[in-house]
């Protein structure tokens, strides 16, 4: 209706918020993880997939497992923001910890292999090692069978260059693996993604919420601070575009202006880290079509001596 955004439901059912999840979190490494939620779900039925969600899975070139693995992979693609399902029956001691690993510990990966880990890669642990391979991949000890009833949901923003690293030196790749490698926004991104997996799982199923989602998040995400002096964004583009116009745009984009001369990216915008990202995104909503071509000018650097 009218160009208007419509973002998928992310509206959950109300449950008992004091009630006991059966899982708690820890997070020793808020540098490479600054931020991870979890939520309960219990009296799950995992079955097949309906037709329609194994359809879009296969478009996308996803294998259908099950409904609650399913809906995590669809997620990741339609919020663009990874998550992890645990059995909670399955976690050692009902806890989760975000931590390094430590020297020669190893870990069984769902696509069968076994790496073994240094204090480089950080993993998701229980009270009896390693269940998931942080940003990566979960574990073949954790993971939701048919005869799951009790889940968690993870949803989580970990540092794109521990991940690429951890992925690279195991010769361990999968779908989350790239996404992470790209950056998540660890604000919105992070809340709707679980949200939105939340709800899909009790939908496809059934189940309820257990208590209020955790979320460790000591230190939130801030957007970059970048200096585009609307002059300059003229003077770049090689056409006067008003300053009330090249406002404005950033404006109606997320981008928020904190004087004159600087604004604040979005933290969805991950790619916003210079200024001439945001300089690139008023050429084009303002239009490309309205850029001159103009012939190129080239400088020669005069010798006093030459050779």
């Amino acid at each position: 209706t009218g160009g208007e955004l419509r973002l998928p439901p992310t509206d959950l059912p109300a449950c008992d918020l004091s009630a006991d999840p059966g899982v708690t979190v820890r997070v020793d490494d808020a540098v490479d993880c600054p931020r991870y939620t979890a939520r309960a779900i219990e009296g799950v039925t995992v079955a097949p997939s309906p037709e329609w969600l194994v359809a879009r899975l296969q478009l996308v070139g996803f294998r259908a497992i099950n409904n609650v693995v399913d809906v995590t992979n669809y997620v990741l693609y339609e919020q663009g923001q990874p998550l992890h399902a645990f059995d909670r029956a399955r976690l050692g001691g009902g806890e989760i910890v975000v931590r390094r690993a430590t020297a020669d510990e190893s870990i069984a990966l769902l696509d069968d292999s076994a790496p073994v880990l240094t204090a480089e890669h950080i993993v998701i642990a229980d009270a009896n090692g390693p269940v998931a391979l942080a940003g990566v991949m979960g574990g073949l000890t954790s993971g939701v069978e048919t005869s799951t009833t009790d889940v968690v949901i993870e949803c989580a923003a970990f540092d794109p260059v521990r991940v690429r690293r951890t992925s690279r030196a195991l010769h361990v790749r999968s779908d989350s693996s790239s996404r992470f490698e790209r950056g998540v926004d660890a604000n919105d991104g992070v809340s709707r993604g679980g949200a939105r997996c939340a709800r899909l799982i009790l939908e496809l199923a059934g189940g309820k919420l257990v208590g209020a989602p955790i979320d460790v998040y000591p230190s939130p995400v801030v957007g970059k601070i970048l200096r585009v002096p609307p002059r300059r964004i003229s003077d770049t583009l090689g056409i006067e575009i008003p300053d009330a116009d090249a406002r404005r745009i950033l404006s109606e984009i997320g981008y928020r202006w904190t004087d004159d001369d600087h604004v604040q990216a979005p933290t969805w915008r991950v790619d916003a880290y210079e200024a001439v990202v945001a300089i690139e995104d008023v050429a084009r909503h303002y239009g490309y079509e309205k850029l001159e071509e103009r012939p190129a000018r080239t400088y020669t650097r005069l010798h006093a001596n030459p050779p």
